[in-house]
This record gives structure tokens, C-alpha cells and sequence, in this order.
């Protein structure tokens, strides 16, 4: 668990959306709404309207091709996903559903076709975008590209169990285990209940 204090928040109004990833893949999400605010009461609601997309929209495309994803239907849901990216490959939302079911479908070259470009942009992309494509580097063997990635990604969002673990993998697969064991004792000083990389760290101490 991490835990996010929300003092230093400039009053908005915020989303949070929680995903559980389990070997690459997003088996279960959710996302709540909220507002900070300077008041100390919100005199009435807030109300939201949003007019719906024509049918040629790719929006459906992506939602349906989402809906394919969450249901295990992964190579029905990277058709749709494509037909959707391709009509706008600026939006990121269109860009990572598409990269999780190449993910799944182990196309990682395709993954970095799809993101790298994001990382070009002015604006630090969001942190999915940083973890997937390093995932997809790692898994195609190209390890030092997977640990430029995700150093950037702990310069941009801070230190981060997923991120030090996988950091800690991929200096470990280049021989470094120096390396490989300070990400991982970095990791188990923010989150020390982790059986399998307390294993390791042992592991490695014990061969030094």
C-alpha cells in the first residue's frame, strides 16, 4: 500500500482510478471522482453534462475494444483498440489500452511504436506510460532501454515499489547486482512486507 496525502493539493476537482495488474495485464479497475476545496462547505452541487460523440466516432471503437479486453477476449479487443488508435493516435487513453493488449499478446515492439512517442512530448506522460514500455523493453531483452525508462519515470513520479522492483530485475539480468540489490532495499524500506524480495535481497547479500 502507498499512501498519498492530499495537503499539498491545490483545490480542483481530482480523479483517482485504481488498477490491479497481474503479469502485464489489468484485471480489475476502478475510479472514484473527488474535489478539494478551500471551503469549508460546497454551497450546492456541482452538475455535469457531456454531449455524445457522432457514431463514427473512435470513442466506441476504444470502449467496445475495452470491454473486450476486461472480458479475456484480448485479440477481438486489439482490433477494435487499433481501428480506434489509428483514427487518433494523439489520445494516451487510446494509446495505453492498446499497449496492454499487445502486452498480453506479447507484441512489444508494437508497444513501443505506440508510446514512445509520448515520452518525446513537452509534458511528463502519465506514469502507465513510463511503466508499460519499460515492462515491453525488459521482456524483449533491450535492458538498458527498459532502465533509462524507468529511471525517468522515478525522476518524474518518485520512488515507487513497482518501479524500484522492476529496476531491481533489470539490473539484476545485466549482472549488476549491486545495482539490482540497492533498488531493492530501497523498495523494502517503503514496503518491507515482501517475502519474495526479502528472498532475494538475501540471496545476494549471502553471495557477496
Amino acid at each position: 500500500m502507498e499512501e498519498f496525502f492530499l495537503q499539498e493539493f491545490p483545490p480542483d476537482h481530482y480523479r483517482i482510478r485504481v488498477s490491479l495488474y497481474v503479469d502485464g495485464r489489468e484485471v480489475l479497475s476502478d475510479s472514484e471522482d473527488f474535489d478539494i476545496t478551500y471551503r469549508e462547505a460546497v454551497a450546492r452541487p456541482w452538475v455535469y453534462s457531456k454531449v455524445l460523440a457522432g457514431t463514427q466516432d473512435p470513442v466506441y471503437a476504444y470502449l467496445i475494444g475495452t470491454q473486450l479486453f476486461n472480458s479475456g477476449k484480448i485479440t477481438e479487443a486489439r482490433s477494435l483498440l487499433e481501428k480506434a488508435f489509428h483514427k487518433k493516435p494523439n489520445s494516451i487513453d487510446f494509446a495505453l489500452n492498446l499497449a496492454k493488449a499487445y502486452m498480453v499478446l506479447a507484441e512489444y515492439k508494437k508497444i513501443e511504436s505506440v508510446l514512445l512517442p509520448f515520452l518525446s512530448q513537452p509534458q511528463s506522460p502519465v506514469y502507465e506510460v513510463f511503466f508499460i514500455i519499460g515492462k515491453a523493453y525488459q521482456n524483449m531483452g533491450e535492458l538498458d532501454k527498459a532502465v533509462d525508462v524507468f529511471d525517468k519515470a522515478l525522476s518524474h513520479y518518485g520512488l515507487n515499489i513497482n518501479l524500484l522492483n522492476v529496476l531491481g530485475e533489470c539490473y539484476f539480468q545485466l549482472g549488476d547486482a549491486e545495482g539490482a540489490l540497492a533498488a531493492w532495499e530501497k523498495s523494502l524500506e517503503i514496503s518491507p512486507n515482501q517475502p519474495q524480495v526479502v528472498k532475494v535481497v538475501k540471496t545476494i547479500r549471502e553471495k557477496k
